[in-house]
């Protein structure tokens, strides 16, 4: 997921320089989140790093893209089908 969420926000960043132009000057903010709602709680790390195959000594150096979890595998599904519509539509 890490690469997923990765190449995502690459996607962002490269759709908003098509936007500005040739003169951009900074990148916009992208702070990824992931809503997952399986059947088992989710298990894996929440950054890419973790899916790199290098010595711990060279992480300072590589690209390493973090994302939050919402976790709603414990969450019970008519419990979430009874949330208020301004709730479903933060999260969903």
């Amino acid at each position: 997921m890490g690469w997923q969420i990765t190449r995502g926000v690459m996607a962002s960043m490269e759709h908003s320089i098509r936007e500005m132009g040739k003169d951009w000057k900074v990148l916009p903010a992208v702070i990824p989140v992931l809503i997952y709602h399986g059947n088992t709680a989710w298990n894996y790390p929440n950054d890419l790093i973790s899916l790199i195959d290098a010595n711990s000594a060279m992480h300072p150096w590589l690209l390493n893209i973090h994302y939050i979890l919402v976790d709603l595998s414990t969450t019970a599904d008519p419990l979430l089908s009874s949330m208020p519509d301004s709730v479903q539509d933060f999260w969903l």
